[in-house]
């Protein structure tokens, strides 16, 4: 309410308030910290709120003038009257009002006063200022103090007092008096009429201008008047010991005990002071490391992880200005270096930028530890950040401003001395860049001054012989110096500075800006040295570690007093103590002396370091009235390449007069012409006969989240009626209408006021309850209840109701902001509850199994009991009645009816047709709107050609053709604007296609005319390439229809020389222009530049605003709209194909999905049933298996275990496989998810790879039997248990990474759902390609050297013990008959896998025709030989597992059935 979160400037002398009709937006608004309230939403600073002081600048005033309200005369430096009904008149009022009696001086002496207040305002004054003190010695009491106004007016309890022989120039008051009492932390300050003489004081000074005059005086008024036990003091403990409802604590953290007032933690180092002392904002307190904003640190700026401040978005209003919070100025800056804060423009109005996005994410990032903001693809691709440049303006550099922290790069005079000025600039001997106007104007614009001094010689005769004009009566020193060559000032680094006759204060115009000191104080560094805050030292008088400002320079109490630049302030109070008087070198007073244009000391050091001429903030923050001003000088430039409309709106020439404007407030006046008189129509923020009063009342901030909504409810509209209720008793009522068809993109947010009732009844509850703590704590009678109602054709039916308990009801404004979200599918509430014949149960929607009883139409009261007859003649027949539903506040005679489709009205019987006549032409789709105050009866929806609310202007459009001769294969037509405010591209839409575009067409809107079409062409995975296609005045809409040949924009570094190689490259692009005549464009990264008058126009732009993040495999993705990343394009690497480059074309890098899932459905079902049959062959054989091995015998060796875990895997692996296949045909019509694709390819690769590895330790168990045959360790059982459980943990865990990047995606402008790899680290798919690869291939290797070593082996034995005379051939034949089951299982592995091998080394990295792709989905097939026969490859060929086979059941019946 505060505006804290939004981007709203508080400062203009106007406010939006006044004009536009925000109403909860400017009701609801409660002021910054130091603001004052107008009472319009508008807001102005603490001490404008005092009228009649002249310390600070007063040009930030009410819109309405409300602070002037009742004391018209006290306002500085203009002559107004106060009228009888407080409003101001100006000068020559005749105030009809005044009668005064003979018999009464002081009404005359008053009378008196205002006059002289006024300059004779009123037209019957006698006087007119100071010569009004004459006239008083007759009317006032001498040395007597009186009271105007005449009553407390900023404070009820606080007044001004004049004394009528003051000096009438100054409206100060003379005393301000306490007349009341006012409530401080802990206790009330009450003061008794007999001391209240005793509490005057001034408000002279800032402290009392900036804040609450509670704020300033808790601290200060005295002990005896503190009265600790009154029950209207705020608590002394903040209420700390407190728990919100939700039983946690409140926010809240005592920095400063002794403050009079509390505040939450979120307001601790927010850069407002609430601590007199400032202990809530400075570092050096108890709590610095403390982040107070953790909980709402996404919504809050933290300057860095040493600096943790908790900064507001509205901070970043005072960007470009001298001083921020943060020390890094990254509240000043983005990243402290980039674009100005300031220039983001965030408001509803700008919704095709959305550069609030920007803010969003570079306050929310703020907070993050070690984050850096970066615009990059780290970011949200559907977030503007991706959109705009956050790059420091280009025509920035070499403007006098420091703009590059800290280093100041962009001024470095050796680097600004290749930078070309515009024709209508000033080019300083720097080589910086000013404008014309500001050659002379008194203040250093140039590092060097030579804007002021010295001026070269071209064109500027005028202005040097203005210059030496100005500056020959207001320089010191003037019989010293020779102002032709020299500036006068104390010297630095001297004994005694002050000595001018030993050291003599000239130096030469060259030593200026040199970076050395050669005056006292830095005086000629101005430009170039540092003050506190890292900022241009400028005016500012810095000593040691302290710097102040010019306009209070000099003061008492601080280190700068003793400062030689403070030689003319006298340290006796009685003596030449003025504010202007001057102690000159030979101890004279010149009185009034100080900088007033004229020698009044002998030497003229009365004229030394002036800079009193300077407007106030100028005087404040040096030259920040320029900083504010270059971007409308620099963007004269833009326009003078682009000559723009200027889009403005006239001022209104009502003559409704100024009062009859302000009578009713925020109210509507209206004249009944048979009473003569004014009345007011109040807002319902406001009553009262001129709506001075405010309403009590809920401000509800809701929408409905229709992502939520059930798929199973269909509907046309709904809509929900709220309700305001007190206990069972309905206060108000407010309706409102949700159109799923709309909104399901674009949720409305609904604003609407909920009253209390002002009835004697409940004023007295409230009253009561305001001061009963444990009442407000216990109890919450108010609730909030939004009834849903779905609309259909045929009937209206109640879904069911939010509720929201009211828990602070004591506060006059109470905001509910809540989305209304539907549950998710749970158990019905009203299945186990029943309701009477008279209702219908429904949930609560907010409240877990909570439901309640809605009475059906007609019928009231706590059960339902009563029916109302009235209702079915007073509501339409198919509208739902309500009795009593209309709430206290309205006619709660009638019921409330909620209207079915398409009527409204209070009773249902208007039919809504504002659609039937066609409101929005052929051109778009009319919906009604159901808005109550029939402004907007309608939506229309426009087709891509027209816009406007009614569809009614036709979109101009642009048609190049492009000759262009070059290779493309995506190509990008960008169309711009230029955003003034950042000198940067504004981009409207963008467009990608594949390959060179022929024609390019844009149908543009009146407001988004495109000043920059820019062609960026991508060829394979190089760089873009640039081409302008055209950069063209445009004053109006237009229709373009031309032939083109694009100019080739070549990157800016081929285009620089290798001269002065030392300076940036960004400061010699005026040169790339003045070198080459007919070189039109160039860019870099950062900016896209122009050349025009043989100098860079360059823009910031963001070059990836067409990169997304869509493609897989390192694809390079180009989108095609700005606002969404379902539209791209992806440039695939080599070896990869696909929309998203999803799939591989690498060896073993073929998924079944990307073979299988674009064939026809008949194609799909053929392999479906394929791989059934597979499976229930696996299936017999699998189970044949493992009835064998699963007996006793088998499973006490090793090898047993190994093959009853293989058998079990391998019809794991024929099931997967057949699931993998069904989940490919159900992706081919979109019903797969993430879920099935992780865990049906991450089980498959696991179950399939471990037979492998298992048959491999079959092998290797065997060869150590042969190696160790007395070893009983190689034959145990549980070794071989252990070996398979430990390598089905390490499979899990090796593809744990499926798991991880296997997903779902969809392909575009079809239903088909893919299951792919996405690996999103380089290293992660080199990782699994190798592991494919070591998983198929080590454990044939295995297999086939263990078998080959065993069988040699064996032989080798079997030929030296043998008795008969056989060669090792022959004994290695038989070896290899007798223990075939050794090798045959590889042997069949190895064929089974060798197609799928060879296949794929072949095919890799090729387009696959039809037939390829099926000879790679059989050859897959092929490689699960081995799992659907086990029984065949380790039964059978054993007679020891024949035999054991022959003993099972199912054996025996196959036997019996054979027999």
């Amino acid at each position: 309410m505060d505006w804290s979160d939004e981007k709203f400037n508080v400062f203009p002398s106007t406010s939006s308030c006044v004009t536009e009709s925000a109403v909860m937006l400017c009701d609801d608004h409660k002021c910054p910290q130091e603001f004052w309230s107008c009472g319009d939403g508008q807001c102005i600073p603490y001490f404008n709120r005092y009228i009649y002081q002249t310390i600070y600048p007063s040009d930030r005033s009410c819109f309405s003038g409300r602070e002037y309200n009742y004391m018209c005369e006290l306002a500085a430096n203009v002559s107004l009257w106060t009228k009888p009904d407080g409003l101001c008149a100006e000068s020559g009022y005749n105030d009809s009002s005044l009668v005064f009696s003979s018999n009464n001086d002081d009404d005359q002496c008053i009378y008196l006063i205002r006059c002289a207040l006024s300059k004779g305002a009123e037209i019957n004054c006698p006087c007119k200022g100071i010569d009004c003190n004459a006239l008083m010695t007759n009317s006032c009491v001498p040395r007597g103090a009186y009271l105007y106004p005449s009553r407390g007016i900023i404070r009820p309890w606080f007044v001004q007092m004049y004394t009528w022989e003051q000096n009438w120039n100054d409206k100060m008051p003379y005393i301000n008096v306490i007349i009341g009492s006012f409530r401080c932390r802990g206790f009330a300050v009450i003061v008794p009429d007999q001391l209240r003489q005793q509490y005057k004081f001034s408000v002279r000074t800032g402290n009392f201008m900036n804040f609450d005059l509670e704020k300033v005086l808790c601290s200060l008024i005295a002990m005896q008047h503190k009265n600790f036990t009154s029950s209207h003091k705020y608590s002394s403990t903040c209420w700390n010991d407190s728990l919100t409802f939700n039983e946690r604590p409140y926010a809240f953290i005592d920095i400063c005990p002794d403050s009079g007032v509390c505040f939450s933690q979120y307001r601790i180092t927010d850069g407002y002071w609430d601590c007199l002392d400032q202990k809530d904002e400075f570092e050096n307190t108890d709590h610095e490391n403390r982040n107070y904003c953790e909980n709402i640190r996404k919504y809050r700026f933290q300057c860095s992880s040493t600096q943790i401040t908790c900064l507001p978005i509205t901070n970043f209003l005072l960007s470009i200005q001298s001083n921020g919070i943060c020390q890094n100025k990254h509240d000043n800056m983005i990243n402290g270096t980039g674009r100005y804060l300031a220039t983001i423009s965030c408001s509803s109005i700008n919704t095709d930028l959305n550069e609030c996005d920007l803010l969003r994410h570079y306050i929310g990032n703020s907070s993050m530890l070690n984050s850096t903001f970066i615009d990059s693809s780290h970011t949200n691709e559907d977030s503007s950040l991706k959109r705009l440049s956050i790059e420091t303006p280009f025509a920035y550099y070499c403007d006098t401003f420091w703009d590059k922290q800290p280093s100041h790069i962009d001024e470095n005079p050796d680097f600004c001395s290749v930078w070309i000025c515009a024709k209508d600039q000033f080019r300083c001997r720097t080589g910086q860049c000013i404008s014309m106007d500001w050659v002379c104007d008194g203040e250093w614009d140039c590092s060097d001054a030579s804007d002021e001094f010295n001026l070269p010689d071209h064109n500027l005769d005028k202005r040097k012989e203005t210059c030496q004009q100005k500056y020959t009566t207001s320089l010191p020193f003037q019989n010293i110096c020779h102002f032709d060559y020299e500036y006068p000032c104390f010297r630095a680094s001297v004994s005694d500075p002050l000595d001018i006759i030993t050291h003599r204060p000239c130096i030469n115009y060259s030593q200026i800006g040199n970076g050395i000191a050669d005056c006292y104080g830095g005086v000629d560094e101005k430009n170039t040295f540092e003050d506190c805050q890292k900022n241009m030292l400028g005016n500012t008088l810095r000593c040691g570690d302290e710097c102040i400002n010019y306009i209070e320079k000099c003061r008492k109490g601080t280190e700068c007093q003793q400062s030689l630049l403070c030689f003319y302030k006298s340290s006796n109070s009685s003596w030449c103590n003025g504010p202007n008087d001057v102690i000159c070198l030979n101890g004279t007073c010149a009185t009034d002396a100080r900088c007033d244009g004229r020698y009044q000391c002998s030497y003229g050091e009365d004229e030394h370091w002036c800079a009193m001429h300077l407007s106030y903030i100028d005087q404040m923050q040096y030259r920040n009235s320029k900083l504010f001003t270059r971007n409308t000088k620099v963007s004269n430039e833009l326009r003078r390449y682009f000559s723009k409309k200027d889009e403005f709106i006239s001022p209104s020439e009502n003559s409704t007069s100024i009062e009859l404007l302000y009578k009713c407030n925020r109210g509507f006046p209206f004249y009944l012409v048979d009473q003569n008189d004014i009345r007011c129509a109040c807002p319902s923020t406001y009553y009262g006969d001129t709506c001075e009063y405010f309403t009590d009342r809920i401000s509800v901030i809701t929408h409905l989240d229709l992502n939520t909504l059930p798929s199973s409810l269909t509907t046309r509209l709904l809509t929900i009626v709220v309700h305001f209720c007190f206990l069972n008793t309905i206060i108000d009522h407010h309706t409102f209408h949700v159109n799923p068809l709309l909104e399901i993109d674009n949720p409305v947010r609904h604003r609407f006021y909920l009253l209390y009732s002002r009835s004697e009844i409940f004023i007295e509850h409230k009253r009561k309850r305001l001061l009963n703590r444990t009442d407000i704590i216990d109890n919450h009678p108010y609730s909030v209840r939004f009834s849903l109602f779905s609309l259909t054709e045929n009937e209206t039916t109640e879904l069911g109701a939010f509720h929201y308990p009211i828990y602070f009801d004591f506060l006059p404004v109470f905001r509910l902001a809540t989305i209304l979200k539907f549950p998710n599918a749970t158990l019905d509430p009203c299945i186990n509850h029943q309701c009477n014949t008279n209702s219908i149960c429904k949930p609560i929607l907010n409240r877990n199994q909570s439901y309640y009883c809605a009475c059906k139409s007609g019928y009231s009261g706590n059960n339902c009991e009563n029916y109302h007859r009235n209702c079915s003649s007073y509501c339409h027949p198919k509208a739902i009645c309500r009795p009593n539903s209309r709430g206290l506040i309205g006619n709660r005679d009638n019921p409330l009816c909620i209207c079915p489709l398409g009527h409204f009205g209070p009773r249902c019987y208007l039919q809504n047709q504002a659609c039937h006549s066609n409101p929005c032409g052929q051109n778009a789709t009319c919906h009604a709107s159901y808005d109550p105050s029939g402004e907007n009866p309608v939506i229309c929806i426009c087709s891509e050609q027209f816009y406007g609310d009614r569809c009614q202007y036709e979109k101009s459009k642009i048609q190049f053709r492009i000759e262009l001769a070059t290779i493309a294969t995506v190509s990008t037509i960008q169309f711009y604007g230029v955003l003034e405010e950042s000198f940067a591209l504004l981009p409207y839409q963008q467009q990608v296609i594949h390959g060179l575009p022929q024609i390019i067409r844009y149908n543009y809107e009146e407001h988004k005319i495109p000043s920059i079409v820019i062609l960026k062409i991508y060829e394979e995975l190089l760089n873009p390439k640039y081409f302008l296609v055209y950069a063209l005045p445009i004053d109006q809409a237009v229709n373009i229809t031309t032939t083109i040949t694009p100019e080739e924009c070549p990157y800016a570094s081929n285009l620089l020389s290798e001269n002065n190689n030392h300076i940036p490259a960004v400061f010699r692009y005026h040169q790339i222009c003045k070198n080459n005549s007919s070189r039109i464009c160039f860019y870099d990264l950062k900016y896209f530049c122009l050349c025009n008058e043989r100098r860079a126009l360059c823009f910031g732009q963001n070059s990836r605003i067409d990169s997304c993040d869509q493609c897989f495999a390192e694809g390079r993705c180009i989108k095609d709209n700005l606002q969404s990343t379902h539209h791209f394009i992806c440039i695939c690497p080599y070896c990869t194909q696909g929309d998203r480059c999803e799939f591989s074309l690498q060896a073993f890098g073929f998924t079944l999905d990307s073979l299988l899932v674009f064939d026809t459905r008949i194609v799909q079902y053929i392999y479906i049933s394929a791989t059934g049959i597979i499976f229930l062959l696996g299936l017999f054989n699998n189970y044949c298996s493992f009835v064998t091995f699963k007996r006793k015998q088998p499973r006490l060796v090793g090898v047993g275990n190994y093959l009853l875990f293989i058998t079990i895997l391998n019809q794991c692996s024929l099931l997967i496989i057949l699931l993998k296949f069904v989940s490919i045909v159900l992706g081919s019509i979109g019903l797969t998810n993430d879920v099935s694709c992780k865990v049906i390819s991450y089980f498959l690769s696991v179950f399939t790879r471990s037979t492998y590895w298992l048959t491999s330790w079959i092998t290797i168990s065997r060869l150590l039997t042969i190696l160790y045959p007395i070893s009983a360790a190689v034959k145990s059982p549980r070794l071989a248990i252990y070996s398979s459980v430990g390598t089905l943990i390490v499979l899990f865990l090796m593809h744990i990474h499926e798991i991880l990047f296997y997903q779902t995606i969809q392909q575009s402008n079809s239903s088909i759902s893919i299951c792919v790899t996405n690996f999103h680290y380089h290293a992660i798919e080199i990782y699994n390609r190798i592991s494919t690869l070591i998983h198929y291939l080590l454990p044939f290797i295995i297999q086939i050297v263990c078998t080959i070593y065993l069988l040699i082996r064996t032989a080798r034995s079997r030929a030296r013990t043998t008795t008969t005379q056989k060669t090792f051939r022959q004994v290695f034949k038989k070896q290899l008959s007798s223990q075939k089951e050794l090798f045959i299982t590889p042997i069949v592995i190895i064929f089974s896998a060798l197609p799928q091998t060879i296949l794929s080394f072949s095919l890799a990295c090729s387009q696959l025709s039809s037939w390829q792709r099926h000879m790679l989905l059989v050859s897959i097939l092929l490689t699960y030989i081995p799992q659907i026969l086990g029984f065949i490859l380790y039964v059978l060929p054993s007679t020891t597992y024949k035999k054991e086979f022959e003993q099972t059941l199912i054996a025996k019946k196959i036997f019996k059935h054979h027999s």
